[in-house]
C-alpha cells in the first residue's frame, strides 16, 4: 500500500467509510511523524537540517506531490529555505524564466497566506486574476509564528480530489507541524539570544581591556590575547605600522618572540603589502585567489605557519577633514586557524575586533606621537607633590636630596680596588720532563726539603736505552773490524805492486773505520747526556710543593715538557699574586700616574684572619688573560699583579713560619689596592656609573 493510499484511507476515516484497522495504522504513522518532528524541535541542530527533515517527513507522510519552507527575514522578505519538487509542480523554472506570471501569482499566494496567519487551503485552478492557483494541485499554507510574528511559511502541494474531511485533517496535521516548527524557532531564537548575550559580555570585557591603557605595546598585547578568545581562533597577531614598515607587536599566547624568526619576517612582509593596498585578505576554502604580486609572499608564509585559514585585516584611521582627509595606516590584524576554516559568526567577530582595535590603536599611537610624552607622564605621576598641602614636605625632601647629593659629590673618601689572590714564595721553580718516558725512581715527597742539584727523580726512556745499545754494539763491531784490518796490514809484506795496492786498501779501510768510530763516539756522548738528563735534579734550594708525589708520578708515563714537580724557596721572600679584573686595572694605572709611585696595598690572609697587613705593588702584567684568580668566572679577563710585602712584619703581626701552617703556598688573600681619594658618591655608586656608561656606549 503506497503513501497516497494511506492519505485516502485517512480522509475516508473521518467520514466513517474506511476499515478501522487501516485508520488506526494511518493515525499511528501520523503520531510517529509528530513525535519525530517534536524530537527534532528540541535538538540543537541547525535550521537548515531541521527544515530539511521537516519537509521530508511532511511530504512523505501526507503523500504530497511536493513542499517547501519559506523563511521571513526582518524586512518581510521571503527566502526559500528548502523545497521538494516545487518548480516542477508549479511550472516554475528559476534557471530560465520565460513567463514570470506563474511565479508572480505564487508569490502573491505566499504573501496572502502570511497575512492571514492561519492554515489555508487553496483549491486548484481557482482565484482571481492576481491571487490565483493556476496549478492542478491543492496548495496548503500554514504560518510558523513566534510571539505572534511570522518567521516561516510551510507550503505543501497536495493532490486534488480530497474530501472536505480529508482537507480538514490536512489542516489540523499541518497546524500541529507548524506549532512544533514554532517551538524549534523559538528555542533557536533563545539560543541565539543566549549566545549573543554571552558575546556581548565578552565584547564588553574585550573593549574595556583594549581601551583601558594608552600604552601601545600593552594595547597590542590585549588585542592579541583577548581577541583570540573572542573570535575563537587559534592565533591572533597584531602588527603596528612604524617608519613605513609593518612590525609584529604582539602574538597571542606568547610573551616574547624572536623578531628575526622566518615566520615573523614573512608575516611582516605579507602585512606590509596588504596595509599599503588597504585591502583585507581572506584565505579559506571558498576565498578568491589573491593577486599575483601577493601570492608568492602568501605561499611562503603559509608554508611556514601551516594555517588552513588566514585573515589579514588592515587597520587605518581617517585624518584630516573634507577633501584633505586621507587614510593613515595603523597596522594589521592577522587571524589564523590551523585545523579548520572559519564560520560566519567568527567572521562577524573578526569585524568587531578589527573595528575596536582600529580605535584603540589609533588612540595609543596618537599618545605615543606626542613630543616628550614620557616626561609628561612622569610629571603627571609626581604632580601631587606640588600641591599646596604637600609643598612643605616636598621642599623638605628636595632639600634633603640636594644636601645628600652635595655630600656625595664633595666629601672624599679612600678609593680602593678589591680583588682576590694567593700567597706564593717569590722564588718558585718547576721541574719539567726533558723527554718522553716513564718515572722509574722518586727520591722526594710532598714537603721534602731539597738543595740545589739534589737528585729528585729518575726517568727511564726505553727508546733511548735501545739506541744506546745499538751504538755500543756498532762501536764493538767497528773496533773488532779495525783490529782485524791492522793485523792484516802488519802481517802482509809489500813485495810487489799488487801487495802495495793491498796495503793501501787496508790502510784506507782502517781510516774509514776510525772515522766511523769517532762518529759513534760522538753519538754515544750525546746519548749519555740525554740519559744523564733523565736524572732530574732540584734547580734551587727549597721545598717540594707538589702534593702526593708518589701517587701522582710513580711508574707513570710522562711527555716532553710536562711539569712534574714544583720547588719553592719557602724560607725566602714571599709575594702576593693577585688577579685584578680587567675593567678595574684602569683605575690602578691612573692612580699610579697621579700618585707618582707604587700603590699601597692592604691585604688579609685567609689562613690568619683578623690582622690587616700592608704591601706595595711590585709588578703589573702588560697583558690580560682569561684565568680568574677567584674562580668565579673563568671567562672574564684579568691582569696578574704581584704585591711585595715585608715577611718579618707579617710574621710579627701573627703569621709564623711556613712550617707552622700560617704561611702556606696558594693560601687565599683578600686585597685592597689604595687608588687615592674620590668622592663618596663615586666610590659608592661606581658600579652603577660604570654599568650605565657601558650601556650608553
Amino acid at each position: 500500500m503506497d503513501d497516497r493510499t494511506h492519505a485516502s484511507e485517512f480522509a475516508a476515516s473521518d467520514e466513517g467509510s474506511a476499515v478501522e484497522g487501516s485508520a488506526a495504522k494511518t493515525w499511528q504513522e501520523i503520531e510517529c511523524l509528530i513525535e519525530e518532528i517534536a524530537r527534532l524541535s528540541k535538538q540543537p541542530i541547525s535550521a537548515r537540517a531541521f527544515h530539511t527533515k521537516l519537509i521530508d517527513h511532511a511530504v512523505s507522510s501526507l503523500a504530497a506531490v511536493g513542499g517547501a519552507l519559506w523563511t521571513i527575514n526582518r524586512q518581510d522578505e521571503m527566502e526559500l529555505a528548502y523545497q521538494i519538487n516545487l518548480s516542477a509542480a508549479l511550472s516554475i523554472d528559476d534557471a530560465n524564466q520565460v513567463d514570470p506570471k506563474p511565479q508572480r501569482q505564487h508569490a502573491q499566494l505566499l504573501a496572502e497566506a502570511v497575512r492571514r496567519g492561519k492554515p489555508t487551503l487553496v483549491p486548484p485552478r481557482c482565484g482571481d486574476r492576481d491571487t490565483s492557483n493556476p496549478t492542478p494541485y491543492l496548495l496548503a499554507f500554514v504560518s510558523v509564528c513566534v510571539h505572534d510574528e511570522s518567521v516561516a511559511l510551510l507550503e505543501i502541494i497536495l493532490p486534488s480530489g480530497a474530501s472536505p474531511a480529508a482537507q480538514d485533517g490536512y489542516l489540523r496535521i499541518l497546524a500541529a507541524i507548524a506549532e512544533l516548527a514554532a517551538d524549534f524557532h523559538q528555542s533557536q531564537q533563545l539560543r541565539q539570544l543566549r549566545r549573543r548575550e554571552s558575546l556581548w559580555n565578552e565584547l564588553d570585557q574585550f573593549a574595556q581591556r583594549i581601551h583601558g591603557s594608552l600604552d601601545l605595546d600593552k594595547t597590542a598585547m590585549a588585542i592579541a590575547n583577548d581577541g583570540r578568545h573572542l573570535i575563537g581562533c587559534d592565533r591572533v597577531s597584531v602588527l603596528i605600522q612604524r617608519g613605513g614598515r609593518s612590525r609584529v607587536a604582539a602574538i597571542s599566547g606568547v610573551d616574547t618572540f624572536d623578531r628575526r624568526a622566518h615566520l615573523v619576517r614573512a608575516q611582516e612582509r605579507l602585512a606590509h603589502l596588504l596595509v599599503r593596498a588597504n585591502e583585507p585578505l581572506w584565505v579559506d576554502g571558498d576565498a578568491e585567489p589573491p593577486a599575483p604580486k601577493i601570492e608568492q609572499i602568501l605561499n611562503t608564509y603559509l608554508d611556514a605557519s601551516q594555517a588552513r585559514m588566514l585573515a589579514v585585516i588592515p587597520l587605518s584611521e581617517t585624518v584630516g577633514r573634507g577633501r584633505r582627509s586621507r587614510e593613515r595606516p595603523l597596522g594589521a590584524l592577522v587571524v589564523e586557524n590551523f585545523e579548520a576554516g572559519i564560520s560566519t559568526e567568527q567572521r562577524e567577530c573578526v569585524a568587531i575586533v578589527a573595528s575596536h582595535s582600529r580605535i584603540a590603536l589609533g588612540n595609543a599611537t596618537a599618545v605615543r606621537n606626542i613630543p616628550l610624552m614620557p616626561l609628561w607622564q612622569l610629571l603627571s605621576r609626581v604632580g601631587w607633590l606640588l600641591r599646596l598641602r604637600q609643598l612643605p614636605k616636598t621642599l623638605f625632601v628636595l632639600a634633603a636630596v640636594a644636601a645628600l647629593s652635595c655630600a656625595l659629590a664633595m666629601i672624599e673618601t679612600d678609593f680602593t680596588i678589591r680583588a682576590r689572590g694567593e700567597l706564593q714564595p717569590a722564588s718558585r721553580q718547576f721541574v719539567f720532563a726533558p723527554s718522553a718516558g716513564v718515572v722509574d725512581q722518586l727520591h722526594v715527597d710532598h714537603g721534602s726539603l731539597v738543595e740545589a742539584g739534589q737528585l729528585l727523580a729518575v726517568l727511564r726512556d726505553p727508546q733511548l736505552e735501545l739506541e744506546q745499545r745499538r751504538v755500543w754494539a756498532e762501536i764493538e763491531t767497528a773496533g773488532k773490524r779495525l783490529t782485524a784490518l791492522e793485523t792484516s796490514r802488519l802481517t802482509e809484506q809489500p813485495t810487489g805492486s799488487q801487495s802495495r795496492a793491498q796495503q793501501q786498501r787496508l790502510t784506507a779501510e782502517a781510516e774509514e773505520v776510525k772515522q766511523q768510530l769517532r762518529g759513534l763516539a760522538r753519538q754515544q756522548k750525546i746519548l749519555q747526556q740525554q740519559h744523564d738528563e733523565l736524572r732530574l735534579r732540584s734547580p734551587i734550594d727549597g721545598q717540594v710543593l707538589t702534593w702526593d708525589v708518589h701517587q701522582l708520578l710513580d711508574a707513570r708515563p710522562v711527555t716532553r715538557g710536562q711539569a712534574l714537580l714544583t720547588i719553592a724557596d719557602s724560607e725566602g721572600p714571599w709575594v702576593l699574586e693577585v688577579r685584578v679584573p680587567d675593567d678595574q686595572v684602569g683605575h690602578m694605572l691612573r692612580a699610579q700616574d697621579e700618585l707618582g709611585g707604587e700603590l699601597d696595598v692592604d691585604f688579609l690572609l685567609e689562613t690568619a684572619p683578623g690582622v690587616v697587613h700592608h704591601g706595595k705593588v711590585g709588578r703589573l702584567a702588560m697583558n690580560s688573560d682569561r684565568t680568574n684568580g677567584d674562580g668565579t668566572d673563568l671567562d672574564s679577563l684579568s691582569v696578574l699583579v704581584t704585591v711585595r710585602f715585608d715577611r718579618e712584619t707579617l710574621e710579627a703581626g701573627g703569621a709564623h713560619s711556613p712550617r707552622s701552617g700560617a704561611l702556606r703556598p696558594g693560601a687565599g688573600v683578600i686585597t685592597h689596592f689604595q687608588c687615592g681619594r674620590r668622592s663618596i658618591g663615586y666610590v659608592w655608586l661606581r658600579g652603577l656609573i660604570e654599568t650605565f656608561d657601558k650601556w650608553w656606549f
